[in-house]
């Protein structure tokens, strides 16, 4: 094999990460999200316990918690 055809490797991690990057925006360029969620804030609370259970469970706890969130920062935002 011809080494001047042969892909180079990366240099570094940040080069390597943005290749994953590009590559991953080409292959799923609007990649749909299972998980209900409003934010990112949202999202990320759905995906860390989408890890411990079916995104279906997920989706059918998170509404209620969600809630209960708003709540809070309603009655912090008073108090405060």
């Amino acid at each position: 094999m011809d080494s001047a055809n042969s892909p180079k490797p990366f240099c570094t991690r940040v080069e390597r990460a943005a290749y994953i990057d590009r590559r991953l925006a080409e292959l799923y360029p609007a990649p749909a999200i299972p998980l209900d969620h409003k934010d990112a804030f949202t999202l990320l609370v759905a995906v860390l316990l989408s890890a411990h259970t079916t995104d279906k469970s997920v989706n059918k706890a998170t509404p209620e918690l969600f809630r209960a969130r708003r709540h809070a920062r309603e009655n912090d935002a008073r108090a405060g």
